[in-house]
């Protein structure tokens, strides 16, 4: 493998991708509380679980905290590996729900020898006045690694 194949991104911590990753548990929060007006306050019981989730995805895709947070993310031979904060460093299975737009990647991963099932990560890269938590030349280039295929 040649080395300008290599790909290594180091993920720095980012209140707007923490915001991005707990936004969904944010929501339903809210829809929680609107349906607790309308229906039965008993709905406002799973508000809290869900604010909790809300803030859980916001220390781990967000500041970065948190045992299973991945603090960066390597391809050697086609693999991708991610290094977690708990010092584990895993290959990755890339699974399809991934998004990729011009200026954002959220990466959804299944990580071998975890706990847990599936992994969300946020990377962002520059975009107008917001930095992003990835190098912007090596985010370019995991980007255009997913869109040609892991594969390829």
């Amino acid at each position: 493998m040649r080395a300008s194949s290599r790909i290594e991104l180091a993920l720095r911590p980012s209140v707007i991708a923490g915001v991005l990753a707990s936004l969904p548990w944010l929501m339903f929060a809210l829809a929680l509380v609107a349906g607790a007006l309308e229906l039965t306050a008993l709905l406002l019981f799973l508000a809290p679980a869900a604010l909790y989730f809300g803030v859980a995805d916001f220390r781990r895709c967000g500041l970065l905290q948190g045992k299973h947070a991945l603090l960066g993310l390597s391809m050697e031979n086609g693999q991708l590996y991610g290094r977690f904060a708990n010092g584990h460093q895993l290959p990755l299975s890339l699974l399809r729900c991934t998004s990729i737009s011009a200026s954002a990647v959220t990466l959804k991963v299944r990580a071998k020898g975890l706990r847990l099932n599936n992994l969300t990560a946020i990377l962002l890269g520059r975009n107008g006045r917001f930095g992003g938590n990835v190098t912007e030349q090596e985010f370019r280039r995991f980007r255009m690694w997913l869109i040609a295929g892991p594969r390829a």
